[in-house]
């Protein structure tokens, strides 16, 4: 792993690639695999090869028992979102981050990969791009609270105010569910992106003026 995060960094892309094989070919077991597949996923970004990348990420998903078809449709995406609304119908904003923290391995795993997922699916595919939000929301619901979580709670807070949901009250909601778990799950990596779709999305739906 070191090997590639130094062929990654200084670009030397050939000598990564023929490197990455390794790992993926020869690993005892698919625990082991995991951070080159990281490793690659970011190298596919890299290279402008986004679909595999996207591919990528559904398939070592699917090994970790998260399974999302890469052409769901509309009607899953609402059967998504339905299932994020019921779970967290009457949880104020303090219960939700009273939740317990993320520590399994095998679940943060998950959340990582999806979280990578967003990043590769947004320009290619909206409806997989919402699918795989609404997968992050009940991950750190069901299972437990992780960094990414707050980055989760602001994409589906911004995703409540497009026009097939329209829900600006809960999606307001979710926005300060975000920006306050920024400091309880020590999410600062995150704080950019929470602020960006709070003030530049939640925010200027719910009310214009906040957001100026």
């Amino acid at each position: 792993d070191a090997a590639l995060e130094a062929f990654y960094t200084a670009g030397q892309f050939s000598k990564f690639d023929a490197a990455v094989k390794q790992p993926l070919t020869h690993a005892m077991c698919f625990e082991d695999k995991l951070n080159s597949y990281h490793n690659l996923v970011r190298y596919l970004t890299a290279s402008g090869k986004s679909e595999e990348a996207l591919e990528t990420c559904l398939s070592v998903l699917k090994k970790l028992g998260e399974e999302i078809a890469p052409n769901a449709d509309i009607k899953s995406l609402l059967a998504e979102a339905s299932c994020v609304k019921q779970m967290i119908r009457n949880s104020s904003i303090d219960d939700m981050l009273d939740l317990p923290k993320l520590k399994d391995s095998h679940k943060i795993a998950k959340i990582s990969f999806l979280s990578t997922a967003i990043r590769c699916s947004f320009e290619m595919n909206q409806v997989l791009f919402a699918i795989i939000i609404c997968r992050m929301v009940k991950l750190s619901l069901q299972h437990g609270l992780h960094s990414i979580s707050a980055d989760a709670f602001s994409l589906y807070g911004a995703l409540l105010t497009c026009p097939i949901i329209s829900d600006f009250d809960e999606s307001y909601e979710m926005g300060r569910l975000a920006l306050r778990a920024i400091d309880t799950l020590d999410a600062f990596m995150m704080k950019q992106q929470v602020f960006l779709f709070f003030y530049g999305s939640i925010a200027l739906c719910k009310d214009p003026l906040q957001g100026k």
